[in-house]
């Protein structure tokens, strides 16, 4: 093989190769995309909770591995600030699985698409562990208009502890790399060691996408209950 034969045919492979990382166009919501088999992607989130006596700055790691095209495994670890005590704290780690209830052939995908999340995390600062599950779905509305409705469900063995948070979302594609929006998220806790909260939360979102890299960024602003006054967050993420 002559030496342009060779080069010709490694562009050939370069260009045909998968260079999309997994979408995630809301910040609070999860969504139904995953990476592909054999992908690997590292996320980085940034989340901080303000105006109430729970604030805090969270950031989070996460090493997503594509099982399969419909199957991926995470493994996230959170280090958490607290300015009221001003200390920085490893706060937890944990493995999920997200299973794509839908083919991931674009060409072969319905508009509506499931999804199940489970996760188990290692709460470090109270000896305890939480416990996951997650069912969400997705609608696409032509080529422009996407939806998500989200409901999770956990438990935390200390206490005992129980959480109910999710809602739903709407995103727009201003171009096919940016994508604006609106998201709804809220949550409900039931705990025999403090007293149970009801808040709701509604605010802007942010995506851009392109090749491997992505980045999401969302607003919520506190408007029911014991909510805080706002909930940004911001999420990036590289696959490789």
């Amino acid at each position: 093989m002559s030496r342009s034969t060779a080069l010709l045919a490694l562009a050939i492979v370069t260009i045909a190769a998968p260079a999309d990382a997994a979408r995630r166009r809301f910040g609070w919501l999860w969504d139904t995309d995953v990476v592909p088999e054999r992908v690997v992607e590292l996320e980085w989130w940034a989340t901080e909770r303000t105006g109430d006596t729970d604030g805090e700055a969270v950031l989070t790691v996460a090493t997503v591995f594509g099982l399969t095209d419909t199957i991926e495994i995470a493994v996230p670890v959170d280090v958490a600030w607290h300015p009221s005590t001003k200390q920085t704290q490893f706060q937890d780690y944990g493995l999920e699985v997200r299973w794509r209830l839908a083919t991931a052939d674009p060409a072969k995908v319905g508009p509506v698409v499931p999804l199940i999340r489970l996760a188990a995390v290692r709460l470090l600062q109270i000896d305890a562990a939480r416990l996951d599950a997650d069912a969400v779905v997705s609608f696409d509305f032509g080529s422009s208009l996407h939806a998500v409705i989200d409901v999770d469900g956990y438990a935390i063995t200390s206490g005992p502890s129980y959480y109910l948070s999710g809602g739903a979302g709407l995103s727009y594609s201003i171009t096919d790399d940016l994508h604006a929006g609106v998201e709804l998220y809220a949550v409900k806790t039931v705990s025999s060691q403090r007293p149970d909260e009801s808040w709701l939360t509604v605010g802007p979102n942010l995506a851009y996408t392109h090749g491997r890299f992505w980045i999401t960024a969302s607003l919520p602003i506190g408007v029911a209950g014991d909510a805080p006054n706002l909930l940004p967050r911001v999420i990036w993420a590289t696959a490789f």
